[in-house]
């Protein structure tokens, strides 16, 4: 099975995370690994532009069958058919799992003025905070500061020759998303004062 991270990820060693991912699935033995990094700070150089030529040859031969995929890139490459529609399998995974989680699914459908016709429905469940990935020698390069959250999107790709093991191993994933942790924000009113602000920030 081909694997592709496309969007705010980096590995510094393929063959580690590749070796980590054979190592944890019970589904695929020999998953073929590639990354297109792209981030809020990309400019497309030479090495850009060839990992991007690399990604769309991908695409069009059908050598590829999941991809894991950031907002800001799903966004772009949606519109463009890249996807599967996954309506059916998000509803069989709900009639063997139960509905205890409740999978963020993206659904798209292209507009009148759109040159592809995309037909309306999910083409990406929210894998942010699955733990499958853990503890693997895969870097998040989201950047919030610059407006980039962090995200990760299973994808199928529509060209794929398996798509019944790409979902085996979407389900696989799906099986390990976690409650995502919650941001608190404390504020302090009323007649309180401290000028140790530092410390206070600690508290």
């Amino acid at each position: 099975m081909s694997l592709k991270f496309v969007g705010a990820y980096y590995t510094s060693a393929d063959s580690q995370l590749k070796a980590s991912i054979d190592e944890k699935s019970q589904v695929v033995e020999n998953v073929q690994l590639s990354m297109f990094t792209v981030t809020t700070d990309t400019t497309y150089d030479t090495g850009s532009q060839t990992q991007a030529t690399a990604f769309l040859s991908q695409l069009i031969s059908g050598n590829l069958d999941v991809i894991l995929i950031d907002e800001e890139s799903y966004e772009v490459y949606v519109k463009q058919k890249t996807f599967l529609k996954l309506d059916d399998f998000v509803n069989e995974y709900y009639s063997v799992y139960g509905t205890d989680i409740k999978l963020e699914c993206f659904e798209y459908a292209s507009s009148e003025s759109d040159d592809i016709v995309v037909e309306k429905g999910i083409y990406g469940i929210d894998i942010t905070y699955a733990e499958f990935f853990d503890d693997m020698n895969l870097e998040w390069l989201y950047d919030k500061e610059k407006g980039q959250e962090k995200s990760m999107i299973f994808t199928i790709c529509q060209s794929s020759k398996k798509p019944e093991k790409a979902k085996e191993f979407g389900i696989e994933i799906l099986n390990t998303i976690v409650e995502p942790p919650i941001d608190l924000t404390i504020g302090i009113t009323g007649d309180i004062y401290s000028d140790d602000v530092e410390a206070l920030e600690k508290c």
